[in-house]
């Protein structure tokens, strides 16, 4: 019946009224169902598409890197030069889905929110701090 009301909308709309009647409303919900999973692969195949993009734009800026290492005359040990020649490291290093954050691998990091405050203990130190790196840089 579908086949045969195709070209037309409103014998669609009958078709899919009666489809409805015999199956007890199970037609809408299936053909609901099969148009958000069309949806969902849509928007799956747009993600790895970008995910494409961006993995060839971190390739390239990383071939630059490595052009630029090797031109600068940069003193590589084997295993570097294996690396950069070797776009393997790039898929090992820039999977973006695995990344997790500190506190979601278990690790306690309750001692930064210290360092977001600011303390008169510190900005002391940082004066100081100041005070002997601009005397290096004097005497450079």
């Amino acid at each position: 019946m579908i086949e045969f009301a195709k070209g037309c909308d409103y014998a669609m709309n009958m078709v899919d009224e009666v489809l409805d009647t015999v199956t007890k409303g199970e037609h809408s919900k299936t053909v609901n169902y099969i148009e958000e999973r069309k949806e969902i692969e849509r928007a799956e195949k747009k993600v790895k598409q970008e995910e494409e993009i961006f993995k060839a734009q971190v390739e390239e800026e990383w071939n630059q890197f490595a052009n630029v290492a090797v031109t600068a005359g940069a003193d590589l040990d084997p295993d570097q030069a294996e690396a950069i020649s070797s776009n393997s490291v790039i898929t090992e290093c820039f999977d973006l889905g695995n990344i997790k954050s500190l506190a979601d691998i278990g690790i306690d990091v309750d001692f930064l929110k210290e360092l977001d405050t600011p303390s008169k203990n510190r900005s002391v130190i940082f004066s100081h701090m100041q005070c002997f790196l601009s005397c290096l840089c004097s005497y450079l």
